[in-house]
């Protein structure tokens, strides 16, 4: 299919920089994620063997990576520049990286990879539920607070929480089984990160309606193998990028070399 004639594209590219593959490599052995929790490496923490959905489906225990996509409906620009209607959207690559930070604070999800592209976008992520219930029912309120917040300042971030605002989720032990669920789950993330993103560029553009083509589409990865080839695909997917030869810096991408 396209991805793969694509990855062997970008692998043909590299093919003779042993250096490079290795030190890609290490990054996913050794680095840390962009954004997100996990200190010493995503591949220290191996992926399940089975299978899982991203979504309600998924084993509430199991660690597992997604690439993560959507896509504009009806031709909208994304981020870029716009050479039919003369419209540069690049500053949007600011407020949307800035918010998965927060959402990737907040979540306990790490997103390794990330691409921003003029109508479409990429994610790798895992969920981490590991980490989640190790939080405590406070904890899990106000990070909750902070990805759906009841009040915020006037410069949009979500506002201190009161007690008795946190009170009504920590009264409800059903509420608080779901919320560690959700805190965990990529799928909630996404829902959270693209509805923000078409709120925005809708009040913009003073549209309204559907600004996805639908929630988000997701592969989960079986091994390190697909974990590499999917940050390679992500980090090159630009073919103004990919046409170079060897990574460069891209500031709407988490390409580094």
């Amino acid at each position: 299919d396209d991805f793969a004639k694509l990855v062997l594209r970008m692998l043909v590219i590299v093919e003779n920089d042993s250096q490079w593959i290795s030190k890609y490599r290490t990054c996913f052995v050794e680095g840390d994620p962009m954004f997100g929790h996990v200190r010493g490496g995503f591949l220290r923490i191996p992926l399940e063997s089975q299978w899982h959905v991203c979504g309600s489906g998924q084993s509430r225990t199991a660690q597992v990576a997604y690439h993560c996509f959507n896509r504009c409906v009806q031709q909208a620009f994304l981020c870029g520049f716009d050479r039919e209607h003369n419209v540069d959207y690049s500053h949007r690559k600011v407020w949307m990286r800035e918010k998965l930070r927060r959402l990737a604070r907040a979540f306990a999800v790490d997103v390794f990879k990330y691409s921003l592209m003029g109508n479409h976008l990429h994610l790798l992520l895992r969920n981490r539920p590991d980490l989640v219930a190790e939080w405590t029912d406070e904890e899990l309120a106000r990070r909750w607070w902070e990805v759906c917040p009841e009040r915020v300042e006037p410069n949009g971030m979500a506002a201190e929480p009161k007690p008795v605002e946190l009170a009504h989720w920590l009264r409800d032990p059903d509420m608080m089984r779901e919320l560690r669920s959700r805190l965990s789950n990529p799928s909630w993330l996404m829902r959270v990160w693209c509805g923000h993103i078409g709120r925005q560029a809708n009040q913009e553009t003073g549209k309204s309606g559907r600004f996805f083509e639908e929630r988000f589409k997701s592969v989960r990865l079986l091994d390190e193998a697909a974990v590499l080839a999917c940050a390679l695909y992500i980090d090159l997917n630009a073919e103004s990028v990919i046409a170079v030869i060897g990574p460069v810096l891209c500031s709407s991408t988490t390409c580094r070399w």
